[in-house]
């Protein structure tokens, strides 16, 4: 048995909060035989340290202006869902889109209403999509979506269409009116993005297959929709 002890644990307090409590203590003396007969210590609240620490979680895996999970994290539950994939015989799609016409929205009313243009898409995408589906924001105006559990390539294409209907509805920004679209591509593992059993490699590929079928809706036009029908990239 070690001489000090030390536990952090949750406490409720009479009126239904929780508190954070670190548990400190130390044997003081012993008898004949070695046995502890007196030990003293210490109980402290420590809110304060677990949301710092929460804090900086978030700032590790969420995007500051949206709240939605950055590239790190869509990175890791990406890296999961394949895992799943592979023992239970299912695919993963994924959806990668960008805003068409965001950027005259940003030069023409600020990037202020920039902002609440990407938190406005966010939220209206996010409600549009199911609860085990996620939606990250991968940078600039630039978002995917991933589907852990797909049967066929026409499962990832009817989120797309959701996705863009939805984008090409009017945004009110107060008396204001914004209007843009999307570009789309979407892609589905292991059809494209096999990774020879290295789930962060299958999930950089699909990812990258996902990111090409995107391009290739913008190369026609954009305001359009673009699936990979690769396989074995990387």
């Amino acid at each position: 048995l070690t001489a000090d002890y030390a536990m952090e644990h949750r406490l409720r307090t009479r009126d239904g909060r929780w508190r954070w409590i670190e548990a400190r203590g130390a044997v003081t003396e012993r008898g004949e035989r070695g046995e502890p007969l007196r030990m003293v210590g210490t109980f402290s609240n420590i809110d304060a340290r677990k949301q710092e620490e929460q804090r900086m979680r978030r700032m590790a895996h969420e995007d500051a202006l949206t709240g939605l999970p950055n590239r790190v994290l869509l990175h890791d539950r990406m890296r999961q869902a394949i895992l799943a994939a592979d023992r239970e015989g299912h695919k993963v799609g994924l959806v990668y889109f960008d805003l068409d016409n965001f950027k005259p929205v940003n030069d023409s009313h600020g990037h202020a209403v920039g902002d609440r243009l990407l938190r406005m898409v966010a939220q209206r995408v996010r409600a549009a999509l199911r609860e085990s589906d996620t939606l990250a924001r991968v940078g600039g105006d630039e978002f995917a979506v991933l589907l852990p559990r797909c049967q066929q390539l026409q499962d990832a294409e009817r989120v797309a269409a959701t996705i863009l209907a939805r984008l090409e509805q009017p945004f009110e920004d107060g008396e204001r009116t914004l209007r843009i679209s999307g570009s789309l591509g979407y892609a589905l593992y292991p059809d494209c993005g096999a990774g020879d059993g290295d789930a962060a490699a299958a999930a950089e590929a699909l990812l990258h297959c996902a990111d090409l079928a995107m391009y290739d809706a913008k190369a026609h036009g954009r305001n359009r929709i673009s699936g990979s029908y690769r396989t074995r990239v990387g």
